[in-house]
Order: C-alpha cells, then sequence, then structure tokens
C-alpha cells in the first residue's frame, strides 16, 4: 500500500500502573481512529543508540508480535485464561495485522519503521482502515528522548502524551503479583518479583523514577496526571485538542469530555 508517511500517530506512554491506558481506550474507541491494543515496546529489541534491530532479536520479535496477536483474537494464556478478558476488539482482523507486520520484521529495520508497519497493518487489517484519520498506539516508558527524535523526524504529525500519577498511589497498584509473587516452573524454579531471577518489582520503580525525570521535558510530549483525566475537563479537553490538532476541535473535545465519563468503550 502507499505509504503514509505523515498519518497522525498519537503514542501514549507512561510506567507500569501509571494509568495510560485510562485515556488510550478513550481515544482508541473514537470513531477515526485505529487502535493498538497492546503494542510490543521496542526495548527488548532494539538497539536504542542507532535505533537498529539488533540482529540475534529479529526472529524473537516475530514471535512476540504472533504472541500478541494471539491473544488479541481471543487467545488463552498458559494457565487456561482469556487474555482479553471481558474487553472485545470489533472488526480487526488480527491473523492478517500478525502476518503482515511479521513480513515486514527484517535485519535493519529502526524503531520508526517498526511502529510505521504496524500502522500499515492495522490499517489494512481493520474494516474501513483506509478511511479512519489517525492511531493510537499505547507503548509502555518511552523516554528515552533520542527515540523520541527519532520517532518524530519520521512523521511530524506523531505525538507523545505522558500519563503519570502519584508514585506512592502508583506503587499501590502493581499488582501483587509483580510485588511479591512470581512463577514458579520446574525450568526456571522460583523466579518471583523480588527474587534474584526476575526482580520485577525493581524494574518498576526505575521505570517509575525515568517518568518523573521525563516530566522535565516539555518539549517533546505533552503530560497528564492520571487524577486530570477522571473525568477529563474542559481545560484538559482544550489543552489536548491544541496539541494534537493545533486548534480547539469541539467535536473532538465534545468526544472526551463525554468518554471520560464511561467506564466501557466501545470501538466499533
Amino acid at each position: 500500500m502507499k505509504k503514509k508517511i505523515n498519518r497522525r500517530i498519537i503514542i501514549i506512554t507512561g510506567s507500569d500502573s501509571s494509568g495510560k491506558s485510562k485515556l488510550g481506550h478513550l481515544m482508541g474507541s473514537h470513531p477515526d481512529a485505529l487502535f493498538s491494543y497492546a503494542t510490543t515496546s521496542y526495548h527488548k529489541y532494539f538497539n536504542e543508540k542507532n535505533f537498529v534491530i539488533y540482529e540475534n532479536k529479529v526472529e524473537a520479535l516475530k514471535d512476540t508480535i504472533e504472541r500478541n496477536f494471539y491473544y488479541q483474537n481471543g487467545g488463552y494464556t498458559s494457565d487456561g485464561r482469556k487474555w482479553l478478558k471481558t474487553d472485545k476488539l470489533f472488526f480487526y482482523d488480527f491473523k492478517k495485522i500478525s502476518k503482515y507486520l511479521r513480513l515486514q520484521i527484517k535485519k535493519n529495520i529502526t524503531i520508526s519503521d517498526f511502529y510505521f508497519y504496524w500502522n500499515e497493518a492495522l490499517i489494512l487489517g481493520r474494516k474501513n482502515g483506509l478511511k479512519t484519520s489517525f492511531t493510537v498506539f499505547e507503548i509502555e516508558n518511552v523516554f528515552n528522548i533520542k527515540v523520541i527524535n527519532h520517532l518524530t523526524n519520521s512523521n511530524k504529525n506523531l505525538k507523545i502524551i505522558n500519563i503519570y500519577r502519584n508514585p506512592l498511589d502508583q506503587i499501590k497498584s502493581l499488582k501483587i503479583n509483580i510485588l511479591l509473587r512470581g512463577g514458579i516452573s520446574k525450568k526456571n524454579g522460583f523466579s518471583g518479583a523480588l527474587s534474584g531471577q526476575s526482580n520485577v518489582f525493581n524494574y518498576s520503580i526505575i521505570s517509575i523514577i525515568k517518568q518523573y525525570n521525563f516530566l522535565r521535558n516539555k518539549k517533546v510530549a505533552m503530560h497528564l496526571k492520571l487524577n486530570d483525566l477522571k473525568p477529563i475537563r474542559l481545560k484538559t479537553a482544550r489543552n489536548l485538542s491544541r496539541y494534537l490538532y493545533n486548534k480547539v476541535d469541539i467535536k473532538f473535545i465534545i468526544f472526551l469530555l463525554k468518554g471520560s465519563r464511561l467506564t466501557n468503550y466501545k470501538n466499533k
């Protein structure tokens, strides 16, 4: 398909349990939006200095993408639970999306390439995808300024929104299995969050610290506190409209004001 380099891309970021999904799910339910329910982060697979995929991570990334869309297509986890739980995603052909995206993952692909192709896959795999006007990604821990500049240089209409909250409240929200427990397997033994094998708690705390340091960068992202989204007030909605559209879009503002009062979103 013809490349749409300047399509409006909105990356909603934050650390674990910062509340980024509150805005992500809302904006993803907009009738003109494509929504990536679970977007694979670049951190494990790409060199953040030159932005190119690690040569030994190409196949691993393909496997991750295949697993990601298997879950979004209604797949079950290893313990027999439906990954989406009660959520539903309408009009997306996840098998088609997964196949297209995995074919694009090759040696020397960059971070911006990766998310460009993810956007293309959503357009191709969503009913009437070409009629939509913007795409919403939720990507955790996008705090590296060089990476952000790399992304925005590839697309002048790419915007970053950082959702943060009171760190003490955030730590309380981290699930008990992340803070204290972990899986026990024959192969790896105990891999709990506080064990030497997998200190997830430590990683989560570090990501919160990085996020608060990132708040000083006012030029590369819009920063919103979670409490400002429950519900969204007129001033916040106006600021979002100006940031995303460079104007006060009344219809978009009304959508935000009404939508932030809902608890369930339908991307129909």
